[in-house]
C-alpha cells in the first residue's frame, strides 16, 4: 500500500509554485488530491476494521498474531 497520495501532493505542490501559490488556478489538481486523499482514508479505515476483528476475512493476505492464533486453536497438532 502507498503511503497516502505523495504523486497527486507533488504535482499540486508543483503547481501552486508555477502560479505563484493561486489556488484558482490548481482547482483541477487539488481536486485530484483530494479525491486520492478521501481514497486511501477509506481503505485504511477498513484496514483497520478488518484487522480487529479475531475471525479474519476469508481469502484475507495479510493476519495479524491474534486471527494466526484463532486458526492454530481451531487446528491444534496432535
Amino acid at each position: 500500500m502507498e503511503k497516502g497520495c505523495v504523486q497527486e501532493l507533488s504535482v499540486f505542490l508543483t503547481c501552486l509554485k508555477e502560479h505563484d501559490f493561486e489556488n484558482s488556478s490548481c482547482s483541477k489538481e487539488l481536486l485530484s488530491f483530494k479525491t486520492c486523499n478521501d481514497r486511501y482514508e477509506k481503505m485504511a479505515r477498513e484496514l483497520k476494521i478488518s484487522r480487529d476483528k479475531l475471525v479474519p476475512e476469508p481469502y484475507a493476505k495479510v493476519l495479524t498474531h491474534q486471527q494466526v492464533t484463532h486458526f492454530l486453536k481451531q487446528y491444534p497438532i496432535r
